[in-house]
């Protein structure tokens, strides 16, 4: 196919998905309204703080959720969870953000909100570089887990809704990499 013909192939399909927009405006502006925030959180972190492509995972995570919708919209019916749905895509979306950016074992940012510690105390410090260091260690599964679980204080279902895995696998999961981190940072204590 040449690329006039795949361009013309594109206006078309972007036209189609605008008139459906336009159609269920409503529903869809309902979804962006209430998940645009934590989407785009969500990605901010998983894209190490990089705005743009931040700004660029949630389009096309609205505009996938727009795909799916126009194309499969007995599907949609039956979804359950629409949050869970719409975080479903943005994972996969970041997935493949970081294999084409070619970093095979991708870590997840995250930060540390404890607020019994002054975090311009040189200690709190040093156990945040710890912490972070320790992380990136495990498997981009267990990070994703783990960030999901302890600095987005979601539960374990919504993990399990969001990653397409079952609750316990996730709990399992999530317990590992803890005892992972836990053995990871003993062993960077006793190196000290």
């Amino acid at each position: 196919m040449t690329l006039d013909k795949k361009f013309h192939q594109l206006i078309q399909t972007l036209s189609v998905l605008m008139n459906f927009a336009l159609e269920y405006n409503d529903e869809i502006l309902h979804y962006f309204d209430q998940y645009y925030d934590q989407i785009f959180n969500y990605l901010f972190r998983g894209c190490f703080y990089k705005k743009e492509d931040a700004e660029d995972l949630t389009q096309h995570t609205f505009l996938n959720l727009i795909d799916y919708m126009y194309k499969y919209p007995e599907r949609v019916k039956k979804i359950k969870n629409m949050k869970d749905f719409i975080f479903t895509i943005a994972t996969n979306l970041l997935k493949r953000y970081h294999k084409k950016k070619g970093k095979k074992n991708f870590q997840l940012d995250i930060e540390i909100p404890d607020d019994a510690e002054d975090p311009s105390d040189k200690r709190y410090e040093e156990k945040l570089t710890i912490v972070m260091n320790a992380m990136k260690q495990l498997e981009p599964r267990d990070q994703i887990v783990i960030n999901l679980k302890s600095f987005q204080d979601k539960t374990f279902r919504e993990i399990s809704g969001y990653m397409n895995i079952k609750e316990n696998t996730i709990k399992a999961i999530y317990y590992r990499a803890v005892d992972k981190l836990k053995i990871i940072i003993n062993g960077e204590d006793e190196k000290r």
